[in-house]
């Protein structure tokens, strides 16, 4: 899971006008973690629980594969 890539997708093609721009520390805010936890998981210093992929993919409204 590449965050900034995943974050990068939802900005360009699932932003809802007058939304804001989904940043770390935004998504960080949303999934009710540190903002530093994000920017590690992103950087590939952290690993991501099952947790909080289900989180970001359903913050960043992405289907989870089967």
């Amino acid at each position: 899971m590449d965050i900034a890539d995943l974050i990068d997708e939802y900005n360009r093609t699932k932003r809802q006008k007058g939304e804001p721009v989904m940043t770390q520390r935004r998504l960080a805010m949303l999934a009710g973690v540190s903002e530093t936890l994000v920017s590690l998981q992103a950087a590939g210093y952290r690993n991501i629980t099952e947790a909080q992929e289900r989180a970001y993919l359903r913050i960043l409204r992405v289907e989870a594969a089967a």
